[in-house]
């Protein structure tokens, strides 16, 4: 995958779950090119707090019922598994 399609999938998957935060960035991140872009994205995969971290469900208030949470977080993992990967070949 390339980081546009990444960053457009994730932005969907973010958007249906009701997660504002962490799309502002997505939208941000779509806004740049080239190194500029993916040291960006790099910036958020590291220490605590980071977009590692997130996970989508209703007790972090977001909009993810019960039954197709694993699905979810599974699609959130692959996805930001392979933005990362971009973003470092990129860099």
């Amino acid at each position: 995958m390339t980081i546009d399609t990444d960053l457009r999938e994730l932005d969907e998957l973010l958007s249906s779950a009701g997660e504002t935060w962490w799309r502002s960035k997505l939208r941000h991140a779509r806004s740049m090119t080239g190194k500029e872009q993916a040291k960006y994205i790099l910036q958020w995969c590291g220490g605590m707090g980071s977009f590692n971290d997130l996970i989508l469900c209703e007790a972090n208030g977001h909009s993810v019922p019960n039954a197709v949470e694993a699905h979810v977080n599974y699609k959130l993992r692959k996805r930001s598994s392979s933005l990362h990967d971009a973003a470092m070949l990129a860099s």
